[in-house]
């Protein structure tokens, strides 16, 4: 799911349903987990 999906599921789901916070939780795991991968693959191309 991209950043943008999340975002759109967030904001069409009521504010503070759980459905909403369980999602929006998830995307910002993934885009952490997204921002780490990409972070590695930087520092593998520079050494």
């Amino acid at each position: 799911m991209t950043s943008t999906a999340c975002a759109l599921v967030a904001s069409s789901n009521e504010a503070g349903s759980n459905e909403a916070n369980k999602i929006v939780r998830s995307c910002k795991k993934l885009r952490l987990e997204a921002a780490r991968v990409a972070e590695e693959k930087v520092i593998a191309m520079v050494y």
